[in-house]
């Protein structure tokens, strides 16, 4: 009987590891898309830096420039609009 009883707190030991593992990556998981989900601003302001590093090293005319930063203003715009 004692042996059974042991086995049977093994079970649940071993069933709450496993659960706790599961939990925390699952939260893991959650806290990382949270994180890694970047504001419409945020965004933003990486792509103006790309167009402007682009601009800087002659990739794009200025003229380029203008076209994609209106366009970028532009998804801003749209973006904060509910």
């Amino acid at each position: 009987m004692q042996e059974h009883i042991l086995q049977m707190q093994a079970d649940a030991a071993a069933v709450m590891q496993a659960m706790q593992a599961e939990s925390a990556a699952a939260i893991k998981a959650m806290i990382q898309t949270v994180i890694l989900k970047k504001s419409p601003l945020d965004k933003y302001k990486e792509q103006k830096a790309e167009i402007a590093a682009m601009l800087a090293s002659g990739e794009i005319c200025n003229g380029l420039e203008t076209q994609l930063m209106d366009k970028l203003i532009t998804e801003l715009l749209n973006c904060n609009k509910i």
